[in-house]
């Protein structure tokens, strides 16, 4: 099985530095910096999902904990699989 991580625009991006592990509420990275495809660089926190509708039926959009998420990155772990919730 592989996995790889894509943006919601189904991007490829380069993590320069995945930040520091979140051990308390709140995304899962601060701090993290990666590129986009055209070279933009963008630091911020990093919410990992399964689902990209995840952020939504979490909560996240509203609890000002992850205000400073830059990029919502899905992790796609085998687009066969059917995954429940």
């Amino acid at each position: 099985m592989t996995t790889e991580l894509t943006t919601e625009e189904d991007k490829q991006p380069q993590i320069i530095y995945h930040g520091r592990r979140n051990g308390d509420s709140g995304p899962d990275f601060r701090d993290a910096v990666i590129t986009t495809k055209e070279g933009k660089v963008l630091r911020g926190d990093i919410e990992l999902h399964v689902k990209s509708s995840h952020w939504y039926s979490h909560g996240h959009q509203d609890n000002t904990a992850y205000s400073a998420v830059q990029n919502v990155i899905v992790k796609l772990i085998n687009q066969r699989k059917t995954c429940g919730s």
